[in-house]
């Protein structure tokens, strides 16, 4: 009998962990997934901005802001460039 109970309790507790282990992958996945688009949206905004002659340079920091705070941040990229701060 208390076999039985250990067998089911140590069940229990590997399901649990999975859960778990199952969440956290999923919102790494989920954050990763994010920063991916908005480095794409803010590197083809900064494209732009450069296609239309504003000559905003397209670098790891660049991309950082755009990738962490998406179209805003490509926009502050380029407002800060037009106003003399290069990045």
């Amino acid at each position: 009998m208390v076999d039985i109970i250990s067998i089911l309790g140590a069940a229990v507790i590997i399901i649990l962990l999975l859960i778990i282990i199952g969440l956290i992958i999923r919102w790494g996945i989920r954050i990763i997934w994010y920063l991916l688009v908005n480095a794409i949206l803010g590197i083809i905004i900064l494209g732009l901005a450069n296609l239309i002659g504003i000559g905003v340079p397209i670098n790891w920091i660049t991309v950082l802001i755009s990738a962490i705070a998406g179209i805003p941040g490509a926009l502050v990229v380029i407002l800060l460039y037009l106003i003399g701060i290069v990045l």
